[in-house]
C-alpha cells in the first residue's frame, strides 16, 4: 500500500490546484472553437450541432460555474457579405491578431525568422447570451483571403479556396491561440472540435510562440464528430510556412503516418487534436469504444487507444433542439414548404390539423399524404414510407444501398422511398437511375433543410445505414417525431435505438483482417432489416404502433444530455486524466468510459484510498463487459 502514497499525494495537490483555478470569482469562460455555425456559414451537421450545443450549454453552465459564460470562436467568412446586413451587425473588437508566418534560419542568430506575417481583426455578435467572436483575415491588396467561400448557384459549400484550407485554417487558429493566451485570460477551456481546431490546440500548448507562459494556458477539450475528416498536409514545407517545431515532429506530435494505407509521415491535424488536447471525446460512448479497432478508427485507433489507457476518452451522445424538432407544431413545415414550393401539394384543411401527439397520431398521417404528394408519390395510406436524408457518400452506406433498395422495392410493391442528399456523381447516378426503375415507388431530390424537416416529421420510418456513424441527429429527430429509425448499429445508433422497441438495428459485418466493412454482406443484411420492417408494417399493425408509441415516448432532448457535457467539461477542468493516470496508473485495456463514470471515479479518489478507486473502476469495467 505505501507505493501509492506519493502518487496520491500528487493527486491531491493535483485537485487542490484544479478546484482553485476553477472556483474563481472572477469571470470566466468556455470558448467553442469551430469551423462552422447554423446561424452563419455550415456546410453539414456540424454547425447545426455547434448552435444546439452552444446554446444548451450557455443556459445551464451557471449551475456548475456561476461565474462562467460560454464563447464561439470562428472564421470570418467573406460569404457573409452576401446576406444583407449580417456584417453591419457585428460589433468591432478593435483588436488586431498578427501571426508571423514563412520561417527561415537566420544564419546571424542562429534561430529561425519569420519572413512574413498576417493579420486578422476581431469582431463579434451576440447570439442570445453566446457571444460569438469573428477573425477576420485582412488580406493585402491582390492577394486572396483565406476564407473565401463564396460560390456561384449549384456550388457545393465550402470554407476556403480548396488550395488554401488547410493554411487557412492553420493560420486562423495560431491568431486564434495568441489572442487567448495574450488577451483572453478569461477563457479556461477551448472546446475544440474536429480537424479544423486541431492546430490550435498545438499552439495553445506551445505559448512560447507568443512570448507567454504555460500559466496562462487553459484546458483544450477536443471533440471529434466525424474521423472519416482528418485535415491531412503531405507538403513538408507546412512546418516552416506555420512556425512548427521540427522537434514535434513524431507521432505523439504532429506526424502521423499509416504504411498499412500508403501513407508516409505526415501532418494531421486530427491526430494533433487528440496529442494536444486535455482530453478528447467523440459523440456517443459506443463510438469511443469503436475507434479503438482498425475499421473504424481511420488509422487513429494507436491513439485513441493511448489516450483511452490515460483516462483521455470518452463520449457523450449531442442532443436535438425540441423547440425545432417538435411534433406539437410540425404544420409549421407544412406551411413553410407550401409558402417555398407552391402548387407541388395543397392542403385542404386547417393547418394545425398536421399537429400530432402521443395521444393523436391522425396529424402525422395527414402529413404522410402530403409527403406522398409533395414528393410526387401515389397517396397510398398503406404504403409504408421509408426516407433517407444524408449526404451521398461511403460513410452513409451508399456502397450497398442502391441494391439493396433494387430488392427491397421488387418484392414490396407498396414500399415508397424517397432520399434527398447531395454527392459525387458515383453516388448520385445510382439512385437517379432507381428513380427511373421504380417511379411510382422512389424520389430523389436535392437536400433541403426544409424537405428534411418535412421527411423526418412525416416519414413512417427513417433509414441511416452507415459504414461508420459517430452518432448523427437524423435517427433521434426521427425518434422525437414518431419516425421509426432503422439503422446499422453503430455509434449513436447503436446507443440510442432499441432493437425491436425503439427502432429496428442491424449489424455492420467486416471482412476477416477486421479493419474494413464488407459491404456486400451489410448490403444484404439492410434489404433483409428492410423487408423485416415492411412486413412487420403490413401485417402486424398493433405491434408497429407500439414502436412508434415507445420511440416518441424517448428523450433525446438538449435539457436532458447537456448534463453529460457538462460532466465532460468539469473532469477537463479538474485535470481528471491526468490526475487519474497518476493515481491509478493505466485504465483497462479496450474499455471506454462515460463522463458520468470518470467524474465519479475522480470525486471517490478524493477520499485517498486508491484500492476504493479501483473497486469503483472494476465495477465499471464489469457492468461494460455485460
Amino acid at each position: 500500500m505505501k507505493r501509492f502514497l506519493p502518487l496520491c499525494t500528487a493527486f491531491f495537490l493535483t485537485i487542490q490546484v484544479s478546484l482553485a483555478q476553477t472556483t474563481s470569482d472572477q469571470h470566466q469562460t468556455v470558448m467553442i472553437n469551430t469551423a462552422e455555425s447554423q446561424a452563419f456559414h455550415f456546410t453539414g451537421g456540424l454547425g447545426v450541432m455547434i448552435d444546439a450545443y452552444s446554446k444548451a450549454l450557455s443556459a445551464s453552465i451557471k449551475s456548475r460555474y456561476p461565474n462562467m459564460s460560454v464563447v464561439v470562436s470562428m472564421p470570418f467568412y467573406m460569404s457573409f457579405y452576401d446576406r444583407a446586413g449580417l456584417v453591419e451587425s457585428f460589433t468591432d473588437e478593435k483588436r488586431d491578431i498578427v501571426v508571423d508566418l514563412d520561417y527561415q534560419f537566420d544564419a546571424n542568430s542562429q534561430s529561425m525568422r519569420s519572413k512574413r506575417a498576417e493579420t486578422f481583426h476581431v469582431y463579434s455578435k451576440f447570439v442570445g447570451e453566446r457571444k460569438v467572436l469573428f477573425y477576420r483575415h485582412m488580406n493585402r491588396a491582390g492577394e486572396r483571403n483565406y476564407f473565401d467561400n463564396q460560390v456561384s448557384p449549384g456550388e457545393r459549400k465550402r470554407y476556403a479556396p480548396d488550395d488554401l484550407e488547410k493554411e487557412a485554417f492553420a493560420v486562423y487558429n495560431k491568431a486564434l491561440a495568441k489572442d487567448i493566451l495574450l488577451n483572453q485570460a478569461e477563457v479556461k477551456l477551448v472546446v475544440e472540435n474536429d480537424w479544423h481546431s486541431g492546430m490550435n490546440a498545438y499552439y495553445l500548448k506551445h505559448p512560447e510562440f507568443f512570448g507567454a507562459t504555460a500559466r496562462s494556458m487553459p484546458k483544450i477539450l477536443g471533440i471529434i464528430h466525424n474521423y472519416a475528416h482528418q485535415g491531412e498536409v503531405y507538403d513538408d514545407s507546412f512546418m516552416d510556412r506555420l512556425g512548427i517545431d521540427r522537434r514535434d515532429f513524431h507521432q505523439e506530435g504532429v506526424a502521423h503516418g499509416a504504411p498499412e494505407l500508403g501513407k508516409q509521415d505526415h501532418l494531421n491535424f486530427l491526430k494533433m487534436l487528440l496529442n494536444y488536447s486535455d482530453m478528447t471525446a467523440t459523440v456517443s460512448a459506443q463510438h469511443a469504444l469503436e475507434v479503438l479497432n482498425p475499421a473504424f478508427g481511420k488509422s487513429l485507433e494507436g491513439t485513441n487507444n493511448r489516450n483511452a489507457l490515460q483516462f483521455k476518452k470518452t463520449g457523450a451522445l449531442n442532443g436535438i433542439d425540441y423547440q425545432v424538432w417538435n411534433p406539437e407544431t410540425a404544420s409549421e413545415f407544412i406551411l413553410q414548404a407550401q409558402n417555398n414550393e407552391p402548387g407541388r401539394s395543397t392542403v385542404d384543411f386547417p393547418i394545425e390539423e398536421y399537429n400530432f401527439n402521443e395521444s393523436d397520431l391522425s396529424g402525422k398521417a395527414k402529413g404522410k399524404a402530403f409527403l406522398q404528394k409533395f414528393f410526387k408519390l401515389p397517396v397510398y395510406s398503406d404504403a409504408m414510407v421509408l426516407s433517407f436524408t444524408s449526404r451521398l457518400d461511403v460513410q452513409k452506406g451508399y456502397r450497398y444501398i442502391p441494391d439493396a433498395l433494387v430488392t427491397a422495392l421488387t418484392a414490396n410493391p407498396y414500399l415508397q422511398v424517397i432520399i434527398i442528399g447531395d454527392g459525387p456523381d458515383d453516388y448520385r447516378l445510382p439512385i437517379i437511375e432507381l428513380q427511373k426503375r421504380f417511379p411510382h415507388q422512389l424520389r430523389f431530390e436535392k437536400y433541403s433543410s426544409l424537405k428534411e424537416h418535412l421527411l423526418v416529421s412525416y416519414s413512417d420510418a427513417s433509414g441511416n445505414f452507415s459504414e461508420h456513424e459517430p452518432s448523427g441527429q437524423v435517427h433521434t429527430a426521427a425518434m422525437r417525431m414518431f419516425t421509426v429509425p432503422f439503422a446499422t448499429a453503430l455509434g449513436g445508433h447503436a446507443e440510442a435505438i432499441v432493437d425491436g422497441v425503439t427502432g429496428l438495428l442491424t449489424h455492420t459485418y467486416l471482412h476477416d483482417d477486421a479493419k474494413t466493412v464488407n459491404a456486400e454482406m451489410t448490403g444484404k443484411r439492410v434489404q433483409q432489416l428492410i423487408h423485416q420492417a415492411f412486413s412487420l408494417y403490413q401485417n402486424d399493425r398493433t405491434r408497429w404502433n407500439e414502436m412508434v408509441l415507445n420511440v416518441g415516448g424517448e428523450d433525446f432532448s438538449w435539457q436532458n444530455q447537456i448534463e453529460h457535457h457538462l460532466d465532460l467539461i468539469e473532469f477537463t477542468l479538474k485535470n481528471g486524466p491526468s490526475a487519474l493516470h497518476a493515481a491509478l496508473g493505466n485504465a483497462p485495456s479496450g474499455v471506454v468510459l462515460k463522463p458520468s463514470q470518470l467524474l465519479e471515479l475522480w470525486n471517490a479518489a478524493q477520499t485517498g484510498s486508491v484500492d476504493h478507486c479501483s473497486s469503483i473502476l472494476h465495477g465499471f469495467v464489469a457492468d461494460a463487459i455485460k
